[in-house]
């Protein structure tokens, strides 16, 4: 089992996700010689940036990775629009991405194959464990828009 750990993905707003091409990710495994199906999950670590509201490349960039053949988990970042994550409608069980976790661990499916973590759980892929933990101190708070930025 292989797993990408990328990080300040930003839905692909800045450029981040441009990064991950399919072809960056076969040449780099081709390089240490991985096979691209060994790859079982992509952990982005902090500012995902899924489902912010009228975000067409935000929106692009996740239907590409739910079109990936490995699970993307993410560990929620300062720039999140925690409400749209947290909705109950899309908490699912640690088995949906083919994971364990404590009694509190559960995920939130926001596409096929990509699912935000909950955060202070502890998660199991393939018996190592995760603690997760997440956020940030917001150097811009002061300059966003609650919800909308």
């Amino acid at each position: 089992m292989a797993v990408i750990l990328s990080g300040d993905f930003h839905g692909g707003c800045c450029g981040e996700a441009k990064t991950l091409t399919t072809k960056k990710i076969e040449n780099f495994c081709l390089l240490h010689g991985i096979k691209l199906p060994d790859i079982h999950y992509h952990i982005i670590l902090g500012d995902g940036g899924a489902l912010w509201p009228n975000n067409k490349e935000s929106e692009y960039w996740f239907e590409w990775l739910s079109m990936k053949p490995f699970f993307t988990l993410v560990v929620q970042g300062n720039h999140e629009p925690y409400p749209v994550i947290y909705d109950e409608q899309r908490k699912v069980p640690c088995a949906a991405a083919g994971i364990e976790g404590d009694d509190n661990a559960a995920l939130y499916k926001v596409y096929d194959n990509v699912f935000y973590f909950r955060r202070n759980c502890e998660y199991r892929i393939e018996g190592k464990k995760l603690l997760v933990l997440g956020g940030a101190l917001s150097t811009d708070k002061d300059r966003r828009k609650p919800y909308k930025s």
